[in-house]
């Protein structure tokens, strides 16, 4: 039945795949010319007992059955779709370039043995280790391309580059950052000892402890300063403030309730005393 003939398309599918299942790169175009020659489904069997696939057209007018030629060519399409297209996308394959040219190779990465059956389980976004050296001049040198870990420095690294070598530098601004984002020193060190195939320089774990020791944290609000001529008005003023009001220095006072403003006018007013339409030591307009 259709089941059954949709198993054997899988099957015939997967064994396309084999020499890649240990990790092997091979040549994209070489690899979908070969099958579209040598196990073309659409020109030989799939196995003994099923006769090859039929190409269905939904054209409403008739046309002529394509030769070999055309069903090699349609067949090598559909592989170097479905590898671009599906495998990629879902992380089952990788791609690079090799030669001089353009020419794009691929293999197989461990999600795609697990999808295609060669292994029965995989450790997805498994930590990588070990694949950075941070020098005693803050830089940090890749070993070997680690997304991973560039993920993980760079809330407190800077980038530098995209090439396997220098790409990120921890500088007191890309430090100051993170601990913006809630990170301290504890945590930029453990990271870094994670990922770093050698210990951190001592200047660098000196430097980042004491650049997160400088980060304070502060609260702005807005308040309404009271400038009085003399400190005997200044107490008087706080006391019709309270509980709101401050004392800031001997003739400021703060009073935060900003929505109270034009009641404390009012009470300052009924206790005799009245507000200036400029403050006192204010500079005048020349106008």
């Amino acid at each position: 039945g259709i089941e059954h003939r949709r198993k054997s398309i899988i099957i015939a599918i997967r064994r396309l795949f084999e020499p890649l299942s240990g990790g092997a790169m091979l040549p994209l175009q070489d690899f979908t010319a070969y099958h579209a020659r040598e196990t073309n489904p659409l020109i030989k069997s799939l196995n003994s007992q099923e006769p090859p696939l039929k190409i269905r057209s939904w054209s409403p007018w008739s046309t002529p059955a394509p030769d070999d030629n055309q069903k090699e060519d349609l067949w090598a399409k559909v592989l170097h779709r479905w590898i671009l297209y599906c495998l990629f996308p879902q992380g089952a394959v990788q791609l690079g370039r090799h030669g001089q040219g353009h020419n794009i190779c691929f293999s197989l990465t461990e999600i795609g043995r697990y999808f295609l059956g060669f292994v029965e389980d995989f450790d997805f976004g498994a930590a990588e280790g070990g694949n950075a050296i941070v020098q005693p001049n803050f830089d940090v040198v890749f070993l070997a391309p680690s997304p991973l870990i560039e993920a993980e420095i760079a809330p407190f690294a800077e980038r530098k580059g995209a090439k396997m070598g220098l790409l990120f530098r921890i500088t007191k601004s890309s430090i100051f950052k993170a601990a913006a984002m809630g990170w301290n020193s504890e945590r930029v060190l453990e990271t870094l000892n994670r990922v770093s195939s050698k210990e951190i320089p001592a200047n660098v774990v000196r430097e980042i402890e004491g650049w997160c020791r400088q980060c304070r944290r502060v609260a702005i609000r807005q308040v309404m300063m009271i400038t009085c001529r003399d400190p005997e008005t200044a107490v008087r003023v706080l006391a019709a403030a309270k509980p709101d009001g401050e004392r800031v220095t001997d003739i400021i006072v703060a009073f935060s309730d900003l929505k109270g403003q034009a009641a404390l006018i009012r009470k300052l007013s009924s206790m005799g005393i009245f507000l200036e339409k400029s403050a006192p030591g204010a500079k005048k307009s020349k106008d």
